[in-house]
């Protein structure tokens, strides 16, 4: 007996460590009635993939259930020869070790008998070989018993923590896929392994899977893998290589180590992890992850330039990305841990509840894609943290925090995407919507994503139904307004498409759509609607939503519906409540009668059943039937969409007629009360203007409205403005002039835009006429003069928005008024960029069509909207041609936006947002200096304007820089005249400079944009080609480092036609 075993045998011993993989118990020794059952036992040994690379023991003498001592005699152990015997029917045969050994427990003497099943068996797959070893008795066995109690041939046994089964195919492939793992880069000595090497190459590779990823640009990720791994990161990275060498799934590309298929590595190796691997890395993490973004200092809208403001974490991306995933993959294999299983257990949950502990918004804004990582790992853990976070933070910070820019990107979106992932589960699924549910009583977006859920034709949990059913009606009984908007988004026809939610990667993963049939769907719809009737009451607005489902349920629910709608607590309410409903149903039956595609037998069947409805829920006030009339959207009202005209007109003659004879009978306080009640009380003012109103009724109950509340002014607004504006009427000035401030400026907005208007408005309003100018809603104006006296007085009142947007329309509805620059000019100086940003951008596209345009004041107004100009309908042209014409203005904007290079380590003083402005105008700076009105370039300006700049950007010390930019501008040359693919006086200036050479590279690669990918690498096969043909040209032309970087910038399109070929399949 070696002294290794002899120190295994005594710690097993000691301990009586739970059985496992590699541990098994027996009561008594073997008798020579047992060998098909030993036979069975070694195999399952052998073939015992957790325990692999390990000795592993039965021991003779432990009762297996209570793990009590019993030792047994030693004449009872049998003798080596027959447990070898038994080894010979497995092959191949393997190599095994038996006796009996003395072990004293509190001073009492022990003998076990042990069979060692040595770590060196290494071969693949053991089975029982030849004979068939049989138990020979009269009783009946259970197929498994029979199994048991007879060694067949060819069958083999596999050890799979403390059991043994048979082994099945799946399991076999996986034992060899193992196997050809070993054989590749664990003990193939001919990378460079051998026997005094294996702890280094272990510790190697299990440092480099924990990590998973890391940069190697990165001093701090190199820094954080010598703190784990107890070595230099030279010395880890040298033995590393010669693993990654020979496998596949260590890849390396531009300086970022990446292991795919990381679980598979990690599950090989589990029993060479121990807790105080656990222990050390968790601190490993924390320290990554644990950091604050720096980038959440910056304001929103400089977050997506964190790179320029050098605010960027600590650690790489990449690191953050692989240890965020050992989490997860940890959890997922805890199981197979067996050297310590707890400590694998728990490794999740700490690190979570470390890292979320007394969390604030920049925690887990910080941490933001790395989210679902956690979610998966321990949902548990994650949902205490996140809701004791939203218990703790009133404002839901984390719901609105953005970055914008071009586009926005909410905070909140790996906070959803983690709530989906955990709602797969059956266990979570109610508590994560009942969480979604309190988000959205700040944020609806919460709403679609419980939606996403639970929907019931497209469902995105392992939850079944009932559970989904629960989650609905406990949000309802929680929050009735949340719940009433979830269960209409879930009924038919209210949501007609399925956004899939986001997936585990891991754990719990689902591997198709869940299938829901016809039967399913139309039963859970009856459940979602019995809920909708129980929970609808007598509220107006739900029992819209009711009838809104009547196109869409079956016909018993259908019935359900409409005999709901004419209980007693219904057909009771108020007038007005009844108003909605009744006119809610006379427009589904003109919506059936016109546009619904059933047979005519339904239909007949749907419009009867509904008008029945209707007469119980029909208003008995004609004042809401004539309501009806005066609808904001007036469709259903018209019978004929054929003869669209005159059915409008029928519906104006109905109106009119309807209001006269309300007028006739009942007087102007009968029309008073019905523009409290119409949706459009301005098209009733408008209809009551026609009425032969006596001009007692008009002075004393219309005019007089038109400083009263919302409805009322309207009403009177519509009455103004139909008679007075559009019929022309004379208005007794004197009249008006009595009226209130208010109702005076209300009349005098609804009177035509001219001159007479404007001088009446300063004549009647006295010192209030700025009022009116603060008010008046002019489109445009086709009169010049009093285009321009409207101009000056909106600009008296600050309100150059409305004069941009008025003058450019009329200038373009009536091409003789003459275009005045120095407006727009003002204008665009005045207002800020919350303006409509495509009239700024259309009224700095007309300004840079002027020639007699002020170009100073130009220059600075597309400077001030610089972040709008950034396509190529909308370019700072102006800017452009000056930076272009004059190097010193160039030289100006480089020391906005870069410090001297010898303080570039240095404090910046500039203003952030100065300097933001300036390198976007470098960036979308594409105008060659000399380049003429004729499109190409004269060589002589090209070369004065650049020997000016070098000698400028000397003095400021900002050569380098400004070189680099003038490089990316060149990448913008036109041809030569000659013919020849660029400007030769270009050429040549590139040819000579390096760092010109370096900026118009990075041009070619930032010009190119959004690529289509495709299984060829199509589009950066054609830019290789088209560089590689200039490359050749360009060295004829004698221009040999011109040449050498266009040869490079072809490689590298090359490189990435070859990167989309190799990954093509991952997108």
């Amino acid at each position: 007996m070696s002294e290794e075993v002899k120190f295994e045998l005594n710690r097993i011993l000691n301990e009586l460590p739970t059985e496992n993989s590699w541990l098994d118990y027996k009561a008594k020794a073997y008798d020579k009635t047992e060998l098909a059952g030993l036979i069975n036992d070694l195999c399952a040994f052998l073939n015992s993939e957790q325990s692999y690379g390990r000795n592993k023991y039965i021991i003779c003498g432990i009762n297996d259930k209570t793990k009590d001592r019993i030792g047994i005699k030693p004449a009872e152990m049998l003798d080596d020869h027959f447990f070898q015997d038994a080894a010979k029917h497995i092959y191949p045969i393997p190599k095994i070790e038996t006796g009996i050994f003395k072990h004293i427990h509190n001073g009492r003497e022990y003998y076990y008998g042990y069979i060692l099943v040595c770590k060196d068996n290494e071969d693949r797959i053991y089975e029982i070989y030849n004979e068939q070893i049989k138990t020979n008795d009269d009783k009946l066995y259970t197929i498994k018993e029979i199994y048991e109690k007879n060694a067949f041939a060819p069958t083999a046994w596999i050890r799979i923590g403390s059991t043994k089964d048979k082994l099945k195919e799946t399991m076999r492939r996986k034992i060899y896929e193992s196997n050809n793992l070993r054989k590749k880069f664990l003990l193939n000595n001919e990378v460079g392994y051998v026997d005094f090497n294996k702890s280094l190459n272990l510790k190697v590779i299990k440092t480099a899977l924990l990590f998973g990823k890391w940069n190697e640009k990165n001093q701090n990720d190199k820094k954080i893998i010598e703190k784990f791994s107890n070595m230099t990161y030279e010395k880890f990275i040298e033995q590393f290589r010669l693993i990654a060498k020979e496998e596949n799934d260590f890849a390396f590309k531009n300086g970022v180590w990446t292991i795919n298929n990381r679980s598979k590595y990690i599950e090989y190796y589990v029993l060479d992890f121990y807790k105080e691997d656990f222990d050390n890395f968790r601190s490993i993490i924390i320290e990554i992850l644990f950091e604050k973004h720096p980038k959440l200092d910056l304001p929103a809208d400089k977050r997506r330039m964190s790179n320029i403001y050098n605010k960027i974490t600590k650690y790489s991306e990449e690191i953050r990305n692989g240890v965020g995933e050992t989490l997860v993959i940890v959890e997922y294999l805890k199981n197979n841990f067996g050297n310590c299983k707890i400590a694998a257990s728990n490794f999740a949950i700490l690190t979570i509840r470390e890292l979320l502990k007394n969390s604030s918004w920049y925690t887990w804004a910080s941490l933001d894609n790395l989210l679902p990582f956690l979610a998966e790992a321990s949902p548990s853990e994650y949902l205490n943290q996140f809701e004791e976070y939203i218990s703790r933070d009133k404002e839901r910070k984390i719901l609105f925090e953005k970055e914008t820019d071009i586009t926005t990107y909410n905070y909140s979106t790996p906070i959803y995407w983690s709530l989906e992932l955990i709602a797969w589960s059956t266990d979570y699924c109610v508590r994560t919507c009942m969480i979604l549910s309190e988000l959205a009583k700040e944020d609806e977006k919460a709403i679609n994503h419980i939606v996403s859920i639970i929907l019931p034709w497209y469902p995105n949990t392992f939850a079944p139904f009932s559970f989904r059913l629960t989650i609905v009606d406990n949000i309802l009984k929680k929050d009735i307004n949340i719940g009433w908007k979830i269960l209409k988004k879930i009924m038919p026809g209210e949501t007609s498409y399925a956004v899939p939610t986001y997936k585990p990667k891991y754990i719990n993963v689902p591997t198709e759509d869940i299938t829901i049939t016809n039967e399913e769907y139309y039963k859970q719809i009856d459940f979602y609607f019995n809920l909708m009737i129980k929970y609808c009451k007598t509220n107006d607005e739900r029992l819209l939503d009711l009838i809104d489902l009547l196109d869409n349920v079956s016909k018993s629910n259908f019935d359900k519906i409409c005999g709901y709608l004419k209980s007693s607590k219904i057909i009771n309410k108020k007038d007005r409540s009844k108003y909605k409903l009744w006119d809610k149903l006379e427009s589904f039956v003109h919506w059936i009668r016109k546009h619904s595609d059933v047979n005519d037998d339904i239909k007949n069947e749907m419009i009867e059943k509904i008008n029945d409805v209707i007469k119980y829920l029909k208003p008995n006030d004609d004042l809401y039937i004539i309501s009806r009339l005066f609808k904001k959207d007036t469709w259903e009202l018209i019978e004929d969409y054929n003869n669209y005209d005159l059915s409008e007109e029928k519906l104006h003659e109905l109106q009119f007629n309807s209001v006269d004879k309300l007028y006739l009978n009942e007087g102007v306080s009968s029309l008073l009360k019905l523009s409290k009640i119409v949706e459009d009380s301005y098209l009733l003012g408008m209809i009551v203007a026609k009425l032969n109103i006596s001009s007692d009724d008009e002075k004393n109950i219309i005019l007089n409205n038109l400083n009263k509340s919302n409805y009322l002014v309207d009403f009177a607004k519509g009455y103004v403005y139909n008679k007075y504006n559009r019929s022309n009427a004379e208005y007794d000035s004197n009249l008006v002039s009595s009226l209130p401030v208010a109702a005076r400026i209300n009349f005098l907005l609804m009177l035509p835009y001219n001159l007479i208007t404007f001088k009446n408005a300063e004549q009647l309003l006295g010192s209030d006429y700025k009022e009116y100018w603060k008010k008046v809603d002019i489109r445009f104006i086709n009169d010049e003069d009093a285009l321009k006296y409207s101009i000056s007085k909106l600009m008296e009142v600050h309100r150059y928005e409305r004069v941009l947007w008025m003058y450019r329309l009329s200038v373009h509805n009536n091409k003789t008024i003459k275009f005045d620059s120095n407006i727009i000019l003002t204008c665009l100086e005045k207002i800020d960029n919350n303006f409509n940003q495509f009239d700024i951008c259309e009224a700095i596209k007309d300004l840079q069509k002027e020639k007699n345009v002020d170009i100073n004041r130009l220059f600075y107004i597309e400077w001030k909207f610089l972040p709008l100009l950034n396509h190529g309908d909308y370019r700072p042209i102006t800017m452009e041609k000056v930076i272009s014409s004059d190097a010193n203005r160039y030289s100006e904007i480089l020391q906005l936006a870069f410090k001297e290079h010898s303080k570039s380590k240095g404090t910046n003083n500039i203003d952030p947002n100065i300097a933001t402005n300036a390198y976007r105008l470098l960036h979308q700076w594409k105008l060659v200096p000399g380049t003429n009105d004729d499109g190409y370039i004269d060589s002589d300006e090209l070369k004065t304007w650049y020997e000016n700049m070098k000698n400028i950007c000397k003095e400021i010390d900002r050569l380098e820089v400004g070189l680099s930019y003038f490089g990316k501008v060149l990448f913008h040359s036109p041809k030569d005249k000659s013919g020849f693919w660029i400007d030769k006086t270009v050429a040549e200036i590139i040819n000579n400079n390096e760092i010109i050479r370096d900026g118009y590279k990075t041009e070619a690669f930032n010009s190119v944009g959004i690529v289509n990918w495709d299984e060829n690498g199509t589009a950066y096969n054609k830019k290789c080609d088209e560089y590689k043909e200039r490359a050749e040209t360009t060295e004829l032309a004698g221009y040999y480092n011109f040449a050498t970087i266009l040869r490079e910038i072809s490689r590298d399109f090359g490189f990435h036609a070859e990167y989309m070929r190799d990954t093509y399949s991952d997108f």
